[in-house]
């Protein structure tokens, strides 16, 4: 079952100041107020589902808890963003550390945004990387510590790849980072947790608000519980 949302402006009846005003809060994980003023079109949809499946699957994805409403969402989500796949996890905040350690090994060059968020730290923590370069977001000095470690990838006794990981929310043009990792070689892991579902002119995120197909990021992070008031990443 699908439904759409109608268009959100974000305003919360429940944020207003003393003087009665209608504000806008940015420091909110639910930007769309979905959470405070759910859609009842998605309520009646949520309702359908829990009524004909219950409320969980009773276990880890891995083992016995996939569902085809798991796939389906993850089907939709792919073809949405314009993916070759897509998985969904229980919680947003597992996303990027289980995502890290699964595809960056200890052999791996990681090239890490100086504003990454605890859990991209967490999962360089739990893939055991050896060589990480911090980056302060200047693109001239990303071009510069890219070339320079791509050379020394290949110069490594046991080779591995090169990431550039970043969050999307940090004012970096996303079309030249795409631009440097392709002209080296490089992976790129983007966190557009806050993008997705918000941001660009069909909500695709940062991708589509700076002009780059989001199937030129090697791994795209998004979230479920904040545009779009639900669960999971």
């Amino acid at each position: 079952t699908s439904a759409t949302s109608s268009p959100r402006d974000g305003r919360s009846s429940e944020s207003e100041d003393e003087r009665r005003d209608s504000l806008v809060d940015f420091a909110t994980i639910d930007p769309l107020s979905l959470q405070h003023k759910p859609d009842e079109k998605l309520m009646e949809v949520a309702r359908s589902v829990v009524r004909a499946k219950g409320v969980g699957a009773c276990g880890p994805r891995g083992f016995y808890g996939t569902t085809v409403e798991h796939l389906d969402l993850e089907k939709a989500i792919s073809e949405f963003l314009g993916t070759e796949a897509a998985i969904v996890y229980s919680h947003h905040t597992v996303s990027d550390s289980s995502v890290i350690q699964a595809f960056i090994t200890n052999n791996d060059f990681a090239i890490v945004h100086k504003d990454a968020n605890a859990h991209m730290c967490t999962g360089l923590n739990l893939s055991r990387v050896k060589n990480i370069t911090w980056w302060s977001g200047d693109i001239d000095e990303l071009a510069k510590l890219v070339e320079a470690q791509s050379k020394d990838v290949k110069l490594a006794a046991r080779a591995g790849r090169l990431w550039i990981l970043m969050d999307s929310n940090y004012g970096v043009d996303l079309s030249q980072v795409v631009e440097i990792k392709e002209e080296f070689g490089a992976y790129l892991l983007l966190d557009d947790t806050y993008g997705i579902g918000a941001v660009g002119e069909n909500g695709r995120g940062y991708c589509e608000y700076y002009g780059v197909p989001c199937s030129s990021v090697d791994l795209l992070i998004g979230s479920l519980e904040h545009a779009f008031g639900s669960q999971g990443g």
